[in-house]
């Protein structure tokens, strides 16, 4: 059963990691190619979106912690240096991302049994 769960994790984690990079990099690209915010948004939510996704998926195994590690840095890249207050109103951010890794981890330490006992009890 772990097996299949990682496998299964493993697949997600390499899913979401492509998306990812594949919404950064055009994010850099029109960065560098364009002056104005209003042509630089439609890049910024597309990776917003994705990195959204990555928050709120449970990561298993450490490809999909390496994923959210680099969602986290693209959302440091784009926030004021050391703003984790000041976290989004609609939810996400910089804190809600630190949360979710958090537990994450916690929930990699866990025997099968309580694994869902927590993920039941939250």
């Amino acid at each position: 059963m772990q097996y299949a769960r990682s496998t299964v994790q493993t697949a997600l984690w390499a899913e979401l990691g492509s998306r990812f990079g594949d919404a950064w990099a055009k994010h850099r690209a029109a960065t560098a190619l364009y002056n104005t915010d209003a042509a630089i948004e439609p890049y910024h939510t597309a990776v917003a979106d994705i990195v959204a996704q990555i928050e709120t998926t449970p990561a298993l195994t450490f490809e999909g912690l390496l994923v959210k590690g680099r969602a986290f840095a693209w959302r440091r890249g784009n926030d004021k240096p050391g703003d984790i207050e000041n976290d989004p109103p609609e939810g996400g951010g910089d804190g809600a991302m630190m949360a979710s890794i958090l537990e994450d981890l916690t929930a990699m330490s866990l025997a099968p049994a309580e694994l869902a006992h927590y993920r039941s009890n939250g």
